[in-house]
């Protein structure tokens, strides 16, 4: 699908008529030889460590993520070698990918738009989506976590490029959100996150969750879930879609993993900061 998208447009052309002046987010070139490192099955563990240390500030923030309560290990990884022969490869693109998007993308508060309440949710996401993931489709538990992380990520773009975003953006939220920004721009933040994606060589599994994270097209449940939660708000929807998917079976499993989300999702968004 994301192959075929980027042959019929380009998205970086599309990003630009979209956010007008703003400058469009990259990764450092550090980051962008990582995530293909990764990304080759052949790579040697040690040079991938090697050159993610070369980037304290990536390397600090992933190692703190990995030995967070939200990955579970049995055991602390003690460097970043050891964390990545720990998670493995897959895991740990994930979440490279997680925190080199959180640092790319503005972070300056405008109307409709705080930084601190932006990340605390999509942290509180990104954490109950790996819950819920474990419980319900375990395979799919780190693209839930990282596309719960980014399902948002174009919002924070579009409130620092233009002033009638953030006029919809202080007007409403959630679904309505989306049904708002078709209405008045012809497209929604889901879309602009894809024309991201492509344009930042997102895994096609990860693209399809952040795009469909409303009309579930390609998206793991559990992302599909965690859409509901808005700050401290939106737990009750999420157990009431879960109770439709699932049954009442599912309600003390589910109101489980929302718990989880919700502290482990402070913990890491304190990583953030």
């Amino acid at each position: 699908m994301f192959g075929a998208l980027k042959r019929m447009f380009d998205p970086k052309q599309k990003l630009r008529e979209t956010l007008g002046t703003q400058d469009l987010p990259s990764f450092p070139a550090i980051t962008t030889r990582l995530l293909r490192m990764l990304r080759d099955p052949t790579g040697d563990t040690a040079e991938i460590a090697r050159v993610l240390a070369m980037d304290p500030g990536l390397s600090q923030r992933a190692l703190k993520m990995v030995n967070s309560a939200s990955f579970g290990l049995r055991r602390p990884a003690t460097d970043i070698g050891h964390a990545v022969n720990l998670l493995g490869r897959g895991p740990m693109e994930s979440l490279v990918l997680g925190v080199a998007v959180r640092s790319a993308l503005p972070n300056t508060p405008v109307p409709g738009f705080a930084p601190a309440q932006f990340w605390r949710t999509s942290a509180r996401r990104a954490a109950t989506a790996k819950a819920l993931a474990d419980l319900l489709e375990p395979r799919h538990r780190m693209t839930s976590f990282t596309a719960g992380l980014l399902q948002d990520m174009a919002i924070p773009l579009l409130a620092n490029s233009r002033s009638d975003y953030s006029k919809v953006l202080m007007s409403c939220s959630g679904v309505e959100l989306d049904a708002a920004e078709r209405d008045t721009f012809g497209w929604d933040h889901p879309e602009v996150a894809g024309w991201l994606a492509v344009d930042w060589e997102f895994p096609q599994a990860l693209s399809q969750a952040i795009v469909g994270h409303h009309d579930g097209e390609g998206c793991p449940v559990s992302v599909q879930l965690v859409r509901h939660l808005e700050g401290d708000e939106g737990m009750e929807k999420v157990m009431t879609e879960a109770r439709s998917r699932f049954g009442s079976n599912a309600e003390s499993r589910v109101a489980e993993a929302l718990a989880i989300g919700a502290e482990r999702g402070d913990e890491m968004a304190a990583m953030f900061r």
